[in-house]
């Protein structure tokens, strides 16, 4: 370049920030992205809006759907063994219908907020682009709810070691807050902690990892998932977090399957 030409813009900027600017912009001016991206956020409030009314209407089924874990519980009081949680403020039982109805709403509205972030993200193409975008969809809502559902099913046993370590004077009458903080805050970690195959095939489409390094770091995976189990399981038995583990173990052999598929 001769002295004194002028340089574009757009190459003084890093290579990473000019690849970056193509994948947002995918061929369309800033201001059409902006408008696109304007609509796609419009569809997504609105299908949050009607999820909250549903999760709403629905909201004394899911509390009571909620409460189930300790209804069998010994020694958690005549007040829980009929269902019902006990509230101690006057404002902390709307609190607690706000809660819940906004994971709920969260949850019901998921696969219209993954689906307008991938097509916002692939450009709005309808050729593969939009097929793996309805497998993802589907992917992270069926492992999400694996992990949901998983730390449904660890709540009983859960709550039946730490009262009996409480010893057998202890009474258990949970206030609804906290209970329903400490149930839906695990549900959202193991359901998390369940959608990292998609995290890891994300990172096999982009070239920075492939089957045969997953593989490699096979024994490596299992001890972090192992640690991970560990610090989500809310047990002190060493059995929780190996019944935890196993699944994500056999997660991680999937996604090595699957990677290996996608780079066919």
């Amino acid at each position: 370049m001769a002295a004194g030409d002028i340089i574009p813009p757009d190459e003084l900027a890093p290579a990473w920030a000019r690849s970056l600017s193509m994948v947002l912009l995918r061929n369309k001016t800033l201001l059409e992205r902006l408008d696109e991206l304007r609509n796609r956020l419009f569809r997504i409030v609105a299908a949050v809006a009607v999820a909250v009314v549903i999760a709403w209407i629905f909201y004394t089924p899911i509390l009571s759907l909620i409460s189930i874990p300790l209804r069998h519980i010994p020694g958690s009081g005549q007040i829980v063994s009929r269902g019902r949680l006990a509230f101690t403020t006057p404002t902390e039982a709307f609190t607690v219908r706000l809660r819940v109805v906004g994971y709920a709403a969260t949850l019901l509205a998921s696969p219209v907020i993954v689906w307008e972030l991938w097509r916002f993200l692939a450009g709005g193409s309808r050729s593969r682009a939009s097929r793996l975008g309805l497998v993802v969809v589907g992917s992270s809502l069926i492992l999400f709810l694996m992990g949901g559902a998983a730390a449904f099913a660890f709540v009983y046993p859960a709550l039946r070691i730490f009262l009996y370590l409480g010893g057998p004077h202890i009474v258990l009458v949970p206030r609804a807050s906290q209970y329903v903080s400490f149930l839906l805050l695990l549900i959202v970690a193991f359901g998390l902690t369940f959608e990292y195959p998609l995290f890891l095939l994300a990172l096999v489409l982009a070239g920075v990892i492939n089957s045969a390094v997953l593989r490699r770091r096979r024994r490596m995976a299992y001890f972090v998932l192992l640690v991970v189990s560990v610090v989500i399981t809310p047990t002190v038995d060493p059995v929780t977090p190996l019944a935890l583990a196993l699944p994500l173990a056999l997660l991680y052999e999937a996604t090595i399957i699957v990677a290996r598929a996608l780079k066919r």
